[in-house]
């Protein structure tokens, strides 16, 4: 095999690139056809090109393409963005929160060019980009059913699982409700803060005890008007593509839900993922208080903001948590059934 250079993307590029995104939704579309697709070809080698000229005019310095090239070809390329430190990190329990994270976005290989270590060169690069720019942490996902990218993430570039992708058609039945009647699962509004608060510092515990490496209790003082403050802003907003819930209990807050709803993309036909053609629903975040755990109070909120969604149109639904929770993955997948989609991956720069 002749050398293989790895450089910047370049306007030019976009029908080497076209050649590996199109290998690349063939390989997943023959794994799974209900999930994926071959993207149009029509035109998106311009597209391609056109998002390289946008990237080069912006200089975006959190955003990178890198091409392979050998006997001037391109055959394969890798896209990634810089994370930033969030503003509310003390108030969040993932560690990543508080650090500067990089996300591989996509990585393709030609079809004749794989296992020839192009991929492994190409993920070298946006590594060592990330870590120019103060990126401790990179995370990337794949579809749990991929015979290539899952035992390459995890052997080849000793990236752990961190977390779970879940996915459900919304068009199955509706999972049961709880038999409880003494929970009432309403909107939120102006005085929930405290409860609210009690929840998720209950549920990062949780977590916090199952891996103090990647999880934390956030900062408590504060917190209940921190979440006013953030419901006081929704109802201003009132942004209809959202939804915030709690449940009641008493007068007292035992659990709460936030969720979205996606619009279809418009650029959908470009993409290998069919999900994007369809409204989706994206569950948040589910926090239950720890003495209401295992009472139904998590299946009330879901199917509430299920229904929520369909009659925003939305066809699908989806959620992640973290791999190693014995709470939360045996409830999206016997209680919700909820399918397993897609792994999500990590691993230390440092």
């Amino acid at each position: 095999m002749a050398d293989v250079l790895i450089r910047d993307a370049r306007v030019g590029d976009g029908e080497g690139i076209t050649t590996c995104w199109l290998a690349f939704g063939r390989y997943y579309a023959t794994i799974s056809p209900e999930h994926f697709r071959v993207p149009d070809a029509d035109g998106q080698a311009a597209e391609f090109d056109a998002a390289t000229a946008r990237r080069i005019h912006q200089a975006d310095a959190d955003k990178c393409m890198f091409v392979a090239e050998t006997n001037g070809r391109v055959v394969g390329f890798i896209g990634a963005r810089i994370a930033q430190p969030m503003d509310t990190a003390p108030r969040q329990g993932m560690r990543e929160s508080s650090q500067v994270r990089v996300e591989i976005t996509v990585l393709a290989v030609a079809d004749a060019y794989r296992r020839q270590g192009i991929g492994t060169r190409l993920m070298a690069a946006a590594e060592k980009w990330a870590r120019g720019r103060g990126a401790v942490l990179a995370t990337v996902a794949t579809y749990v059913g991929s015979y290539l990218s899952v035992p390459f993430y995890l052997n080849r570039m000793r990236y752990d699982i961190q977390s779970l992708r879940f996915l459900k058609r919304l068009s199955q039945p509706p999972s049961p409700d709880s038999p409880s009647t003494d929970v009432v699962v309403r909107e939120e509004r102006t005085g929930d803060g405290n409860g609210m608060a009690q929840c998720w510092l209950d549920m990062w515990q949780y977590y916090a005890a199952l891996n103090p490496e990647l999880f934390r209790i956030p900062q408590a003082e504060g917190l209940p008007e921190w979440f006013e403050s953030r419901i006081a802003a929704r109802v201003r907003d009132a942004d209809s593509d959202g939804r915030w819930l709690v449940a009641e209990s008493d007068g007292q807050i035992v659990g709460f839900l936030g969720a979205s709803v996606a619009k279809p993309w418009q650029d959908a036909h470009r993409e290998v993922m069919r999900e994007l053609s369809h409204a989706r629903l994206t569950i948040n975040v589910l926090a239950v208080a720890e003495a209401y755990r295992r009472q139904g109070i998590g299946t009330r909120l879901m199917v509430t903001a299920e229904e929520w969604a369909r009659g925003r149109g939305a066809t699908m639904a989806t959620t992640d948590t973290y791999v190693g929770s014995h709470l939360s993955v045996p409830f999206y997948r016997n209680r919700m059934h909820y399918s397993i989609q897609s792994l999500q991956f990590r691993k230390r720069l440092d």
